[in-house]
């Protein structure tokens, strides 16, 4: 039925929306403001991980994941690859060779030029 999936859709960014301004009044606040300003990280590694996770399960699971195990390895995987993700930004950001792999070198960020004149002058 057409519109069926924009409406859908909608109800989905309310709801997300709902139940993240629940969360925010929980415990859950300071762990997810956590995450929500490490998110470069983990969107750079996230889809590299989960491929190795499951090229490991299916090495592991040669018939493939079925039942249970179908249902829990995706938040397993996705739960691993944010862990993994967030561990290796802390390494990279001690090591100076590596520290670039999420941040703009100074050499760089200085040639930067706004696309909005009216933008803050903080890549200057």
């Amino acid at each position: 039925m057409p519109g069926v999936g924009t409406l859908l859709g909608l109800a989905a960014v309310i709801a997300g929306c709902l139940i993240a301004r629940t969360l925010g009044a929980t415990f859950m606040r300071r762990p997810l403001s956590y995450l929500g300003r490490n998110t470069l990280p983990i969107y750079v590694q996230h889809v590299i991980l989960i491929a190795a996770i499951y090229t490991a399960l299916g090495a592991l699971v040669p018939s493939g994941l079925r039942g249970a195990s179908a249902l829990i390895a995706p938040p397993i995987a996705a739960l691993a690859a944010v862990a993994v993700s967030l561990a290796f930004a802390s390494v990279a950001a001690k090591v100076p060779i590596l520290q670039y792999a999420f941040e703009t070198p100074r050499w760089f960020a200085g040639n930067l030029v706004p696309l909005d004149p009216r933008a803050s002058s903080t890549l200057r």
